[in-house]
């Protein structure tokens, strides 16, 4: 099977205000007004906005209204200074940018000499004036502090108002809002699964760590260009980038079965506590980049690199559904009530078929099976009785491994007073084997077949601020998703030679699920698949100042792709029973079954089509070349 979902979007936008840029919420605007004590503007003011972190300066020129604007800043903490001849120096200290909010601050000159200093703390004057836009943000200090069951940092975001949480967090919405509707960037760059974005929106790619994330914003309505092309939600995160001062830190989580309680329900099957052992470690380092003796970086170039893996071996609990051992020897096992009290009553549907001249043997390949599933419950777990007296409960823990592995790295140069060129790598490798997530792991201790998951998922982005005049700013951004792929299974874990013990096929023992909830089949799958998810995008946004005015042309280029493969490894053959053809069918009758319902009849045909090997169907698949259209 082969999908194909190719999207070009190229839009441009031209409109008439001070709000962000067209290109994806990764930077924002800080503009604002000069005003002498009296509350008279002042023009011809200087303007010079710093980075605290790397000393990295934009310089501005207050117009007739007093105002200056500017555009395209990365997150981070920021102090303004503004000077004029015959006014104290003001210096506005520690006003933190989020991405994709505007913050407009206003800065009293006071009658005296340009040595003298005015210092006021920028925290309490971050008031957005500028666009509509409904937000909510949270920075890297924020994000280190909340009880975070994992080091995820999407998971952060369902602590925002406006994001609901029904399920897991995996799960979430904003403002009921279908998951469709959510757009995920990682430093400008589209970062959700292009295959599943319909249906699980709330899922990143590449999953952004907390330790590498500089801020996050979440624009919930009213959002710019930048939000309405992709999605009406933007969960917009931003890498952190090097400083002028090398810092840095180093973790280990541990957790093992010793520091926890066993479950209620381990105890009650006799098992031990489920062998979880979760080992997260990482480290990150951010600076400017030094070569002794040949470069210094500071206030020109910088680094961050970030890494983390969790490794985490476990097992898990699971129950599986099982014939009673009388079932597997023909005898229908059902519930009756009589005199209000109930009662189990047995009817052999194989010495029925006897005697009315039917099949009356077990089949040969289905007693295998069965033979192979009886023994399994041998080496391992607990045999219960099910509420159905035709059914058994098998439960025992089955074992698994699963590794994370995540680069982060990020560079930042200076090229020059005007221009800063900034690039992101992130990339994230997955192995679960087996694949417990999506309930792929083996069926009974024994079985050879089973679902293995390896996902290798790249982000990589370039972006390039310009100022190229008093009053005109340039934001070139760029990014790519593609050089990784997704696979639900492999070769060894459910290819064609996992099939052996059972010749070749997988056999799905109830094909329609009758019994109970089904019967567990020996085999998981039959049809591993792999798939990727993709996408290229190029945005571009002009930035010109005009008075207490700004005029924005913004472009956008997108082209996502996404695509799936499958092969069914073998044939399957689905047992059940056809009602409107087999001949026995005249056999389940409530003459031979005294007080059954018509359920129980359902079930006791079931079980008599199991025993027998009676097939429904048998599925197969013929590959089709791409282009020909032909088979092969």
């Amino acid at each position: 099977m082969t999908r194909i979902v190719t999207q070009a979007l190229l839009a441009a936008v031209l409109f008439v205000s001070s709000g962000v840029p067209a290109a994806a919420q990764a930077t924002t605007t800080l503009s604002g007004t000069v005003v002498d004590s009296a509350g008279g503007v002042i023009p011809g003011a200087a303007v010079v906005v710093s980075t605290k972190a790397t000393g990295t300066k934009y310089t501005a020129i207050t117009d007739g209204s007093g105002s200056f604007s500017i555009p395209a800043l990365n997150p981070g903490l920021y102090t303004v200074n503004v000077s004029l001849m015959g006014f104290k120096t003001a210096i506005i200290d520690d006003i933190r940018l989020q991405p994709g909010i505007p913050v407009s601050i206003k800065a009293t000159l006071e009658v005296g000499g340009l040595e003298e200093t005015v210092v006021v703390d920028g925290g309490t004057t971050l008031i957005n004036t500028q666009t509509p836009t409904v937000a909510a943000t949270l920075n890297v200090d924020q994000i280190n502090q909340m009880p975070l069951p994992t080091r995820n940092a999407l998971n952060a975001v369902t602590f925002l108002p406006g994001v609901n949480t029904s399920g897991v967090n995996r799960d979430a919405n904003v403002n009921g809002l279908p998951q469709s509707f959510i757009n995920i960037t990682l430093d400008g760059i589209a970062n959700n699964d292009q295959y599943n974005k319909t249906s699980d929106g709330f899922f990143a790619s590449v999953t952004p760590r907390q330790d590498a994330v500089e801020a996050v914003t979440v624009t919930m309505a009213a959002g710019g260009a930048d939000v309405g092309g992709h999605g009406a939600v933007g969960i917009n995160f931003v890498t952190r980038s090097g400083t002028n001062r090398f810092s840095g830190s180093a973790y280990e989580y541990y957790r093992a079965p010793e520091l926890n309680s066993n479950y209620w329900f381990n105890e009650r099957n006799n098992l031990p506590k489920n062998n979880v052992k979760l080992n997260q470690y990482g480290f990150r380092q951010g600076g400017p980049i030094m070569v002794p003796g040949m470069y210094d970086g500071h206030n020109k170039a910088f680094f961050f690199v970030n890494y983390e893996e969790v490794r985490l071996p476990n097992n898990f609990s699971r129950t599986r559904t099982m014939l009673d051992p009388r079932a597997q020897q023909g005898w229908f096992r059902y519930n009756v009530t009589v005199g209000g009290v109930q009662q189990v009553r047995e009817v052999n549907v194989l010495a029925l078929a006897a005697a009315n001249g039917q099949l009356a043997t077990i089949d040969p390949m289905v007693g295998r099976v069965l033979g192979f599933m009886n023994a399994a419950t041998k080496s391992t777990g607990t045999l219960n009785l099910a509420s159905d007296p035709l059914l058994n409960d098998y439960v025992w823990q089955s074992p698994g491994n699963q590794t994370e592995k995540q680069p982060v790295i990020r560079l930042d140069y200076n090229l020059g007073v005007n221009h800063r060129l900034s690039g992101t790598y992130n990339q994230i490798w997955v192995v679960r084997d087996p694949d417990h997530l999506n309930s792929s792991d083996r069926r009974f201790p024994t079985s050879t077949n089973y679902g293995k998951y390896v996902s290798t998922r790249p982000t990589r982005s370039i972006a390039l601020r310009s100022t190229l005049g008093p009053n005109l700013v340039s934001e070139l951004r760029g990014g790519i998703t593609k050089g990784g792929g997704t696979y639900f299974g492999q070769e060894a874990s459910n290819g064609i030679p996992t099939f052996a013990d059972t010749n070749g096929f997988a056999i799905d023992l109830d094909v329609d699920d009758v019994l109970g909830s089904g019967l567990t089949n020996w085999h998981v799958r039959n049809t591993p698949t792999w798939r990727s998810g993709y996408s290229y995008n190029i945005d571009e946004s002009l930035t010109w100042q005009q008075g207490k005015h700004s005029i924005q042309l913004g472009g956008s280029l997108f082209f996502g792709r996404a695509w799936e493969n499958g092969q069914q490894m073998v044939p399957q053959i689905n047992l059940g029973f056809d009602q409107t053809q087999d001949p026995a069918n005249g056999l389940f009758t409530t003459t031979a079954f005294q007080g059954a319902s018509a359920a129980q009849l359902t079930d006791a045909r079931a079980l008599y089509a199991v025993l027998t090997g009676r097939v429904r169907s048998v599925t197969g698949l013929r590959r089709v070349g791409p282009r020909i259209r032909r088979y092969l």
